[in-house]
């Protein structure tokens, strides 16, 4: 038996039996959002019962706004028996493998709850390409657990998608949309987060040129005057990718930033990302997961960038309950707005490996509690997308 679903405006399947019926159904967006570059419309749905185990089979129309083109698009599924449902439902949360959401509440990261025992999740990534504004049928299917709701209603989300071609332009474009799928995919695209590509994005990107001459420019440019959050997430993108990359102009530029102050200006924001790796999934704060997570200052992004281009294993990290243990004490600290802890920067804990000091003195914790005050109003606002 084939069940027809819908999206959430639509609560009752219709029975069917025979050939595989499809409906048209309304779109997930009526319009796409001018800041989206990548989205879903035109979905259809349907469920067959009689397979074994139960399928679900879904169609969209894929529509790609950017100038280049996409290869594939991580989609992730929401569904419930009940439209209501899906409502309720933390996104983030939902979407996080359970793993992580054990680590979250080892840490004190509690998102909502509510509903989820009620809503079946399920993410994918879908080979497809798409030219530059142009648009393809995506198809996929999933096949609902046991302990999953009856899917009768159903949502789509694209969580991610990767490029097929790359320019700095296009990249640092995606980190500015607001949009968390965009930024997925500028640091998925590189392999920033993903040990297992970068051997990959390495042989089909480290030769062009013009990619890494652009990157360059990014990571050594002097910072303005008063750097922000947006700015550390752009030199950590910048610098990162150097190493991924890697090559001899890569590693000089690194090993040049290593050695100078350039990038010092930068420390007091890349805190305010630390904290955002804290505090969010990797789905709401992609980048902040490029950050090394004994990261300190900007040179110790630096030092594991050049640790990639050299193709060394990066020093030793925390196993995955001492992890969990840092992470809990910064959450122990005194927290700042929302409930965000500020680190006690005046630590006398030894410095990290480059042999400077951890976060500076004393002093610097009143500067960091202003940086995060501002900086989660600035996160917050830039999120909202």
């Amino acid at each position: 038996m084939e069940i027809l679903l819908a999206l959430t405006c639509v609560a009752s399947p219709t029975a069917t039996i025979g050939v595989a019926p499809t409906v048209d159904v309304a779109p997930t967006i009526d319009v796409a959002p001018a800041t989206s570059s990548v989205w879903l419309d035109g979905h259809r749905g349907v469920l067959d019962a009689s397979a074994e185990p139960p399928q679900l089979r879904l169609h969209a129309l894929g529509h790609n706004h950017l100038d280049v083109a996409i290869e594939a698009i991580e989609i992730g599924v929401l569904f419930a028996a009940e439209a209501k449902t899906l409502g309720t439902a933390d996104l983030a949360r939902l979407y996080q493998p359970e793993e992580a959401l054990k680590r979250d509440s080892a840490r004190g990261v509690e998102g909502s709850t509510m509903g989820e025992a009620r809503i079946g999740a399920s993410r994918q990534w879908v080979d497809v390409r798409i030219e530059p504004g142009a648009e393809a049928v995506i198809a996929l299917s999933l096949t609902p657990q046991s302990n999953d709701p009856e899917p009768a209603t159903w949502v789509t989300h694209v969580l991610g998608y990767r490029l097929a071609e790359v320019n700095t332009e296009v990249l640092f474009g995606l980190l500015h949309t607001d949009v968390f799928s965009d930024e997925v995919a500028a640091v998925h695209t590189l392999g920033l987060t993903d040990a297992s590509r970068k051997s990959q994005v390495r042989s089909r990107f480290g030769q062009q040129t013009d990619l890494i001459t652009g990157l360059i420019t990014a990571a050594t440019a002097k910072p303005k005057a008063d750097p922000d959050f947006q700015d550390a997430l752009d030199r950590v993108f910048a610098i990162r990718a150097l190493g991924v990359l890697g090559g001899n102009e890569a590693r000089t530029a690194l090993e040049s930033l290593l050695a100078s102050s350039v990038l010092d200006p930068l420390d007091e924001p890349l805190l305010v990302v630390s904290i955002a790796r804290l505090r969010n999934t990797p789905l709401e704060a992609p980048l902040a997961f490029a950050v090394p997570v004994q990261a300190r200052r900007m040179r110790d992004v630096v030092t594991a960038a050049l640790d990639d281009a050299a193709g060394r294993q990066p020093a030793a990290t925390p196993a995955a309950d001492e992890t969990d243990s840092h992470s809990t004490q910064l959450n122990d600290t005194a927290p700042g707005p929302s409930g965000v802890p500020v680190p006690d920067v005046g630590s006398s804990e030894s410095g990290p490996t480059d042999g400077h000091s951890r976060l500076g003195n004393l002093a610097f914790g009143a500067l960091a509690l202003a940086i995060v005050l501002l900086a989660v109003a600035v996160f917050n606002r830039r999120r909202k997308g």
